[in-house]
């Protein structure tokens, strides 16, 4: 299933993105675990500095736990980030089944990252991803909302968002065109197992 969400306040800055991504979080995502893309490391600590310091927002939100991933993570403090957020996905497999097992630290209920995590993996203790960004490479869109889709999801339906100014929907237009166009080819030649931009998918692919 895919949300787009489209800004109403004048001028489509970055704070208005943020904005409505705060409304979504409190609204119909409220609970729910969220994994956020974006594919500037900056982007992605203003917005985790942007939840962070509301704390108006994060009450509404009910205190959701939230981590950010980037490229200047260090590679222990990325694994302990990504089990916090998927732990069912990431239990270590020398644990047995049968026996309990947490990660330190509290369960990540929204996690925003860069790119760094759009490959290799399993997230899909979460159902809902929202890309704060379009990428220019369709495969990498693809990526992100593959970290979810995976075998072993819970989820009967996974949720993409993607969050851009009413303002500059004129100039992003081409751009989505273009993404789709390409994703139809790869449709055609590979098959996709769920719509990225909300394209119809071959009967092939499912």
């Amino acid at each position: 299933m895919l949300k787009r969400v489209r800004e109403n306040e004048a001028g489509g800055n970055g704070d208005d993105k943020v904005h409505q991504v705060k409304e979504v979080l409190v609204g119909s995502l409220k609970g729910q675990k969220v994994l956020i893309f974006t594919s500037y490391h900056d982007t992605a600590a203003y917005l985790y500095q942007q939840l962070l310091e509301d704390t108006a927002w994060q009450e509404q939100a009910g205190q959701p736990a939230l981590g950010m991933i980037s490229g200047n993570t260090k590679p222990e403090e990325r694994r302990n980030l990504i089990e916090r957020f998927a732990p069912v996905a990431n239990r270590p497999p020398e644990i047995p089944g049968d026996q309990p097992w947490r990660p330190d630290g509290s369960e990540i209920q929204v996690l925003i990252s860069t790119d760094v995590l759009s490959e290799g993996q399993n997230l899909q203790d979460a159902g809902v991803v929202i890309n704060y960004d379009l990428h220019w490479n369709p495969v990498r869109l693809i990526q992100r909302a593959g970290r979810v889709d995976r075998i072993g999801s819970s989820f009967a339906h996974i949720l993409l968002y993607n969050v851009f100014p009413e303002a500059e929907l004129e100039s992003l237009l081409g751009l989505v065109q273009k993404l789709s166009t390409r994703i139809a080819q790869i449709d055609q030649t590979v098959g996709l197992d769920a719509s990225v931009l909300g394209e119809v998918i071959s009967q092939r692919s499912w």
